[in-house]
């Protein structure tokens, strides 16, 4: 920590060491072989930690990926109980925006990082995935989801713009999302 302190001094950055965590990965069965001793970072002392976030992604010592799931399925969650109170306001199209910015990307912008867990530690994701295809295409939660999934994502995908395509600084796009819906006609109200 001292070698961190001193580079950061040198590059006329100053570190927080009220805010500064660390961390010890090991499995679960060598946890209690790891020094419990308090690390000095500038004038504070600091413990380990059991859980740090780095980038947005919960780190665990026991490096299984359980908070972070956690984390990661009650943001969406949260996010479809929005989406669902407005949903009846929504076009098809802008109800798939939605989703693809507000869900998947969530649960896309770290899956490499969950390579080689558990499968039961992925179903948790997968049980968003299945709600969010319910919601879409209002299908009630005793149908199969895995048939709406390979449907939606193949609608989602259609729209994605390419990397090669990129953005030409001009107002041709304005108005338009990540999947290039028309967001003039957002709002539609529908009387029941």
């Amino acid at each position: 920590m001292d070698a961190v302190s001193d580079w950061m001094r040198s590059n006329r950055l100053q570190l927080k060491a009220s805010k500064t965590e660390f961390i010890w990965f090991a499995t679960a069965r060598r946890q209690h072989q790891l020094p419990a001793n308090l690390v000095r970072a500038g004038d504070e002392f600091v413990a380990p930690a059991s859980s740090v976030r780095s980038l947005g992604i919960q780190l665990d010592s026991e490096q299984s990926m359980n908070n972070h799931i956690a984390k990661v399925t009650a943001a969406c969650f949260g996010i479809l109980r929005r989406i669902r109170s407005v949903s009846r306001c929504l076009s098809r199209p802008v109800l798939e925006a939605l989703m693809v910015a507000l869900v998947l990307t969530r649960l896309d912008y770290d899956n490499a990082t969950l390579y080689g867990l558990p499968i039961t530690a992925l179903n948790k994701l997968q049980f968003v995935m299945n709600a969010a295809a319910r919601l879409n295409l209002t299908y009630s939660s005793e149908c199969n989801a895995s048939l709406l999934i390979e449907v939606i994502t193949g609608r989602w995908a259609e729209g994605l713009p390419s990397p090669a395509q990129g953005h030409g600084g001009g107002t041709e796009g304005l108005g338009q999302g990540l999947t290039g819906v028309n967001m003039g006609g957002v709002i539609v109200k529908k009387i029941s």
